[in-house]
């Protein structure tokens, strides 16, 4: 597939990234030490502002659009045994959960009834679920971080370890198979689970080391580089527009990848000609 890939916001440190159903960005802060606050991006990049108040390491985003958790609307913010929700308009910042399971929360992604996994960037802390108010273990491997954390239209959960490069697909009582679903070099802080579009059931895994940013078969776990030459690619996100947007945090640049025009015409032509491939089927 040919796509061009362009600066589009310049900003210290950027964490990992959301967005909202405007096209709206938000992205935590990824320095390792001190309060800093997120960040919300204007769709067409023409503003870029901070939200909420200064928290400890925020580099984990989510934005809540049904309320799940919190208030409809608001931003997720992941933090050292915390979890924050930031309503982007006020500023208002609330204390949602804390402690135990959370040791540092990692990715997050709602599933289809709304429950809310969290994955965790410390050793052994495992994978916290917060369903209906309630927030507990759902999985754990030991002595791996479990960071990264996607979940596809059929609320299969898919679990990247960081540093190993393993993706791990979960059964819905939260074990892991005995093998790895993908294998990829390097460190895969986050992967994303893409819903729309040719490349639908498929992920899109962030090399934090290599730069490059992988295709992964949502069948076969089979895998590609869709994107490389980042620094260091944090994570990556796809806007209601079609436009891809990745975060590199050694380049404090957030990157837009557009298909190019014959390739955008070939993705909408067959994204109607054509059935949508699902998981689990």
């Amino acid at each position: 597939m040919a796509y061009s890939i362009e600066p589009f916001v310049s900003l210290v440190e950027p964490g990992s990234l959301a967005v909202d159903s405007l096209g709206n960005l938000y992205t935590g802060n990824g320095s390792p030490n001190g309060a800093f606050r997120a960040r919300f991006i204007s769709a067409d990049g023409s503003e870029v502002r901070e939200i909420g108040d200064p928290l400890n390491d925020p580099d984990n985003v989510l934005v809540d659009d049904n309320g799940y958790v919190g208030n409809a609307g608001d931003v997720l913010i992941g933090a050292p045994s915390s979890l924050y929700g930031i309503n982007p308009d006020s500023d208002a910042t609330d204390l949602l959960f804390s402690g135990a399971p959370l040791a540092n929360v990692g990715q997050m992604a709602f599933d289809s009834t709304g429950r809310l996994f969290l994955g965790q960037v410390s050793e052994g802390a495992g994978i916290a679920v917060i369903d209906n108010g309630s927030m507990s273990l759902f999985a754990s491997r030991p002595g791996e971080r479990t960071a990264g954390i996607a979940i596809d239209d059929q609320d299969n959960l898919f679990v990247s370890t960081t540093w190993t490069g393993l993706i791990y697909k979960l059964d819905a009582t939260g074990v892991f198979t005995d093998e790895p679903f993908a294998t990829l070099p390097g460190t895969i802080n986050t992967i994303t689970f893409i819903d729309e579009g040719p490349m639908a059931g498929d992920l899109f895994a962030a090399g934090f080391e290599s730069g490059n940013v992988y295709l992964v078969d949502g069948e076969t776990g089979d895998s590609s580089i869709f994107v490389s030459g980042l620094q260091r690619a944090n994570q990556i996100v796809v806007a209601p527009s079609g436009d891809m947007f990745v975060t590199d945090n050694v380049a404090n640049m957030i990157y837009r990848i557009t298909p190019e025009p014959s390739a955008l015409s070939l993705m909408i032509l067959a994204s109607v000609l054509l059935p949508t491939r699902r998981l689990g089927r």
